[in-house]
């Protein structure tokens, strides 16, 4: 299909924990650079920076054509845990702010941890930081 050919996507890869990481930057080199970042990309553990890996993202694509849709798909097996201080608050303010600047953001919540009411509220947040409302969740993501 033309109207979405190789030429009209990039991406980049932000690894995040603590804080936030550009693994790769935005490129368009038909995701080959991406693949790459995402293979040579180690668990780092640490608490988990919703509101940095945003920001970070949100960077990136400050380089993105001002016509192209712009996404984030946010991959994260918790909740905000980090900045100590107001991490929900934190993580929520830079998905509004990415969200007014056009950023759709897609959460996709891994994790076999949360059982119940925890997973309603872990949900709940997710689709807070949606541009739509909706998130993913998987219970294992494996190659």
């Amino acid at each position: 299909d033309e109207e979405f050919s190789e030429v009209d996507k990039s991406f980049s890869v932000v690894q995040f924990e603590t804080s936030a990481q550009v693994e790769s930057e935005l490129s368009s080199s038909h995701g080959e650079q991406t693949l790459t970042a995402l293979d040579e990309m180690v668990y780092m553990g640490g608490y988990t920076n919703h509101g940095a890996a945003i920001e970070a993202c949100q960077q990136t694509l400050t380089s993105s054509p001002e016509d192209r849709e712009q996404f984030i798909l946010l991959i994260t097996d918790g909740v905000s845990t980090w900045p100590r201080e107001d991490p929900v608050g934190t993580a929520e303010a830079a998905a509004t702010s990415a969200k007014e600047d056009g950023v759709n953001i897609i959460p996709v919540f891994i994790s076999t941890a949360y059982d119940g009411d925890e997973v309603e509220d872990a949900l709940a947040f997710m689709r807070e930081l949606s541009r739509t409302g909706r998130c993913l969740m998987l219970p294992t993501l494996q190659a």
